[in-house]
């Protein structure tokens, strides 16, 4: 593929938070145009790390708190060929999941 065609390609989006209707919501946002275009979704990290490999996204946009565990742990265990990431810090305060955070 040419540079030039990529240029004008969608972003290849995965989404990863354990809220479905989270996901959805932001799926809908980001499908109103044509600069993204969302090609997975996952609830837990290891379900992120999984499709970070056989999707290979231009973005992952993910939550920090997942049930098996947090989405900077999920992102250190990626592949580095993964581009571009961005992690979704809406979360409410619980020292658990900082502290898991902090010990990253």
């Amino acid at each position: 593929m040419q540079a030039q065609e990529r240029a004008t390609d969608p972003l290849q989006v995965l989404l990863v938070n354990y809220q479905e209707m989270f996901r959805g919501l932001v799926k809908e946002t980001l499908s109103k145009g044509l600069t993204f275009n969302v090609v997975g979704e996952a609830a837990i990290g290891a379900e992120a790390i999984a499709l970070t490999e056989t999707l290979s996204p231009d973005v992952v946009i993910m939550d920090v708190q997942m049930d098996d565990m947090t989405g900077i742990e999920a992102a250190l265990r990626w592949d580095r060929s993964t581009p571009a990431l961005l992690i979704n810090m809406l979360f409410y305060d619980d020292s658990l999941t900082r502290r898991k955070i902090t010990d990253v």
